[in-house]
């Protein structure tokens, strides 16, 4: 398309000047030989006569790549896409993507059908769930292949969400690259629309920046305790007519740390350090493989990251060792993901029993809402079952032990959980409508999940 592009636009100088015949290799569905050897003059507007070169440039390369960089934001007044949007891996990312690079109040034209391209990125077994698909879907490396497949309906949604304002809507009978007198033809459907953007972030983004400040504000509480006696009210006066006489300021007493002798951790990603790499289709994930751990130690630790987690950080503050990952215990020789000079598997400060790829619900509720758990079945469920029987197999009589002391003075962490319930449906093509109805299901689970550790 690029060079056809570039001959039409440099080297062509009137109506018709050049003459092909596009269906000469055709064999099938012409009429007759003379349908067949038909012949076609191009261009049918010459480019620079009609003006249409003042101005005009080319960019060659990845749509999300090329607009994704900040000097592209806010940059355009228009945004053209035909037979465009369905070339995604991710449409909403391209939705998101045209709405950033348009100005307030520009215009968004669209016409297309939804044949997605990558829809069968992951070939016709992936409901056997064999290991080369779970390796594939849960890639942070190989997101390439990922294909999300929203309805039109869903998909205007999803626009209204980036700040969108529909003006004009139809559905446009069409052709792609077909030859008008063959006997079988491909016809579309295709939606075409009129949007103009209006100055306002989208949901989406409000979402995602109010659940970073509840998290922030989460952590943040848990490593300062006794928060108010460690402030001085003197420096904030109550708020008067007349000017507050000054007060001298008394000594700031040193920030009290909480003191816990170990963490318990469950959750997903997030938070695993080592137990999914440890699972049967472990070796597979790409979390076993560089880049992963290149920043932390050179190579894969585990985690689903180049260097360390949140749970790193928070051990680090509360003066504690990262608790190990459960499947450590089980290993007949020591792990191959340790870090180098790392002594053998100890629990004493905890144990983490988050694993990547997770969910909040279990694996059979997910499958009666017609949705797989590709990557692994150690939903917390499971982790929870994990952690009882650990402990009941340390101690007999858990109030006369060590264990339970640990237990007593320690800090549990459920999650983050229940993110990938929703990847799950919307990577499987389900609607917003059937991942909302997840939401008090796995709000629920959670919630009860953590009364049980109580």
């Amino acid at each position: 398309m690029m060079i056809c592009s570039m001959f039409i636009l440099n080297h062509t100088e009137t109506v018709g000047e050049w003459t092909v015949h596009p269906w000469i290799h055709s064999n099938c569905n012409s009429l007759s030989d003379n349908d067949q050897l038909r012949a076609v003059s191009f261009p049918d507007i010459h480019p620079a006569s009609a003006g249409i070169t003042e101005g005009f440039s080319m960019c060659g390369g990845d749509f999300v790549e090329v607009y994704s960089d900040s000097n592209q934001e806010g940059a355009w007044d228009a945004v053209v896409t035909c037979f465009f949007l369905d070339t995604a891996h991710n449409i909403v990312e391209y939705i998101e993507i045209i709405s950033r690079i348009l100005k307030d109040g520009g215009v968004w034209i669209n016409l297309g059908p939804l044949l997605y391209h990558f829809m069968d990125a992951y070939g016709t077994e992936d409901v056997t769930l064999s290991l080369f698909f779970v390796a594939k879907f849960f890639s942070g490396f190989l997101a390439q292949e990922m294909s999300i497949e929203l309805s039109l309906e869903d998909v205007m949604r999803v626009a209204f969400d980036y700040g969108f304002h529909l003006e004009h809507e139809k559905i446009v009978e069409t052709t792609y690259t077909a030859n008008p007198q063959a006997m079988m033809q491909h016809r579309y459907n295709a939606a075409f629309w009129t949007m103009t953007k209006k100055g306002m972030h989208s949901i989406m983004a409000k979402t995602s920046l109010v659940l970073f400040l509840v998290l922030s504000s989460f952590f943040i509480a848990l490593l300062q305790c006794d928060a108010e006696d460690q402030i001085d009210l003197a420096r904030y006066p109550r708020t008067h007519r007349s000017r507050p006489q000054p007060r001298p300021l008394r000594p700031q007493p040193e920030p009290q740390r909480c003191k816990y002798d170990g963490i318990f951790q469950f959750g997903d990603s997030i938070s695993d350090t080592g137990n999914q790499i440890l699972e049967p289709a472990g070796p597979r994930s790409p979390c076993a493989h560089n880049p992963y751990g290149q920043k932390l130690i050179g190579e894969p630790t585990g985690r689903c990251s180049n260097g360390r987690l949140m749970i790193d950080f928070i051990a680090q503050a509360l003066g504690l060792p990262t608790p190990k990952p459960y499947l450590e215990l089980g290993l007949p020789t020591p792990n191959p993901y340790l870090e180098p000079g790392e002594p053998a598997v100890s629990f004493n400060h905890g144990v983490n029993f988050a694993v990547a790829g997770s969910t909040a619900l279990n694996t059979s509720v997910l499958l009666q809402n017609g949705i797989l758990s590709p990557v692994t079945n150690s939903s917390l469920l499971v982790q929870l079952d994990w952690f009882l029987a650990h402990y009941q197999n340390l101690c007999e009589t858990a109030k006369n032990c060590k264990t339970y002391n640990i237990l007593k003075g320690s800090l549990f962490m459920v999650g983050e959980t229940g993110g990938n319930d929703y990847n799950y449906a919307f990577l499987q093509g389900k609607s917003i409508e059937d991942a909302t109805a997840l939401v008090p299901l796995v709000v629920n689970n959670i919630e009860r999940r953590c009364q049980e550790t109580d």
